[in-house]
């Protein structure tokens, strides 16, 4: 299976800043932001380029913790996330397993940006 695949529009350009662009993720989710740092789940979900100028994203994200302490739980992500904010803020709109909260919130922080252009 080709996970990169993508269906597109013939001749259109997709980037991480062009509007009604969708990424789906399955990515690993670790203790630190060293990728080579104990996993303890995945995010799986989407972003779609959610602003006309290409800004900002939508994020529905499922966070499935598989190691440690909060193994079998998840978090569910939603919220509007700007690309070149340093630090955002998306919000916890539910959860499962180990746990019990109410009215959370995520707090992300960028570590890389990089701009990757797909077009087919």
């Amino acid at each position: 299976m080709n996970h990169g695949a993508v269906l597109s529009v013939p001749g259109k350009i997709w980037s991480f800043t062009s509007f009604r662009t969708v990424f789906v993720t399955d990515d690993p989710i670790t203790e630190a932001p060293d990728p080579n740092s104990t996993p303890v789940g995945r995010g799986q979900g989407m972003y779609i380029t959610s602003k006309l100028d290409g800004s900002t994203t939508h994020v529905l994200i499922s966070i499935v913790f598989t190691n440690g302490q909060f193994s079998g739980s998840t978090l569910e992500i939603q919220g509007s996330s700007p690309h070149f904010q340093k630090y955002r803020e998306v919000f916890v709109v539910s959860e499962t397993g180990g746990f019990v909260l109410q009215g959370a919130m995520l707090y992300l922080r960028l570590f890389l940006l990089t701009h990757e252009l797909v077009t087919q």
